[in-house]
């Protein structure tokens, strides 16, 4: 299989004598992921988000995204760098 890429898990350890569980919490070195955890991950890295957290924290996310595409609309417009940035003179 060509484009392979690796994956580094840190805090891991094998313990081939070890019983696997399911929707038991799962630690990764001082991280301690729970049942029903969001994890989202892309090229940059993963995220979990605690399940009562996940309705805040994805429309936080919706709003920055938002604020991100306006910020490059206007700033393919040109205008001065202060008043992109909402300081007045």
């Amino acid at each position: 299989m060509t484009g392979r890429i690796g994956l580094c898990i840190r805090g891991t350890g094998k313990d081939f004598g070890a019983r696997g569980w399911i929707n038991a919490p799962t630690e990764f070195d001082d991280l301690t992921v729970m049942p029903g955890y969001l994890i989202v991950g892309d090229g940059d890295g993963v995220v979990c988000i605690p399940r009562l957290l996940a309705r805040q924290v994805v429309e936080a996310s919706r709003a920055r995204v938002d604020r991100s595409k306006n910020f490059r609309a206007r700033a393919r417009a040109k205008p001065r760098c202060k008043s992109m940035a909402g300081i007045e003179r």
